[in-house]
């Protein structure tokens, strides 16, 4: 879940901006350690879809540990569906700040795209 410091919107995260009033959401750091926090609860207690909203949330404020997690989630197709372009775009957004396993993924996906 989470909620919009613009219209207190609350629900299910879908994108970065707001469902209600289409503004950008931003998280203040405290709400950014709360939500590693959770994640780290909900992997304990193995609530995989908690763990995929939380990584989808961090990785879009550019967390590069979230976006290596979550692009990783839809190239394999664990716990949210199999989307290959949306795996390259988290991918290439952790590769943007050197991170080499991230490069290699999206390259790797980049070459398989490019065959077909």
């Amino acid at each position: 879940m989470i909620r919009c410091s613009v219209c207190g919107y609350v629900g299910a995260y879908t994108s970065e901006q707001c469902p209600d009033c289409k503004e950008k959401i931003r998280l203040t750091p405290a709400e950014i350690d709360e939500k590693i926090a959770e994640i780290s609860h909900a992997e304990q207690a193995r609530q995989y879809e908690l763990v995929a909203e939380g990584h989808h949330i961090l990785a879009d404020m550019g967390r590069t540990l979230s976006q290596k997690e979550y692009a990783s989630m839809l190239e394999r197709g664990d716990i949210v569906a199999r989307d290959l372009d949306e795996a390259m775009k988290y991918y290439y957004m952790a590769a943007e700040k050197n991170d080499a396993f991230s490069a290699y993924r999206y390259s790797r996906l980049a070459e398989r795209t490019n065959e077909k």
